[in-house]
Formats: structure tokens, sequence, C-alpha cells
């Protein structure tokens, strides 16, 4: 499957994140990386992440993993499933940014900005 990943720039690391890691998008930040994502959110509960801040954590790795095999899965598809495929990972790109946006809103009743 040699398709090229795309790369951005994790916000809370600066290091390189490519499409395939494990990865999420926060709105009006941009792209990070799960791990440190975790971390940051760990830190700022002193290690006792609260169920609904897990959940969507969950939520936004599952998406961002699904968005990646799908993608691997339309550059072998045929042309004749490749839009009904595609119609689906759009879904997900969208389940991804809500993840997000709730992740977000989320931490900020906790009085955490991400």
């Amino acid at each position: 499957m040699g398709e090229k990943f795309k790369k951005w720039s994790c916000y809370l690391c600066g290091d390189i994140v490519i499409e395939g890691q494990r990865f999420g998008w926060i709105p009006e930040k941009g792209f990070v990386h799960m791990e440190c994502l975790y971390e940051y959110i760990a830190k700022s509960f002193g290690g006792r992440i609260p169920s609904d801040i897990s959940a969507l954590l969950e939520l936004e790795e599952i998406a961002g993993y699904g968005i990646v095999r799908v993608k691997q899965i339309e550059s072998i598809i045929s042309e004749e499933l490749k839009g009904q495929v595609e119609s689906g990972r759009h879904k997900l790109e969208g389940l991804s940014a809500l993840a997000g946006k709730l992740l977000k809103e989320t931490l900020k009743k906790y009085g955490i900005e991400l």
C-alpha cells in the first residue's frame, strides 16, 4: 500500500505527526500525538482522568484509527466502490471533529485549557 502519509506538527510537543500514527485533532489547536494528549491531560488531573474525559479520548483515538485504515482501503478498492467507502471516511472525520470539540469543551468545564 505504498501511499504517502501526510505530516503535521503536534501542537503540544512540536514534533512531527505522521498520518498513520496515533493522533487526534483539537479545534483551534490542530493535530496532536495521542500520547502527548494523554500525558498532558493525565498531568492536569494528577493522574486520575475522569471517565467522561477518558471516554472522549478513546472516541478520538478510535475515529483517528478508523480514518487511517479507511484511507488505506481506498488505495486498493475498486473505483466502483471507492466513492461509498470515501463517504464512510467522511463520517469518521466528522466523528473525530466532534470528539475533539467535546473533549476541548469538557476539559474547559474542569478548568483545563488545551
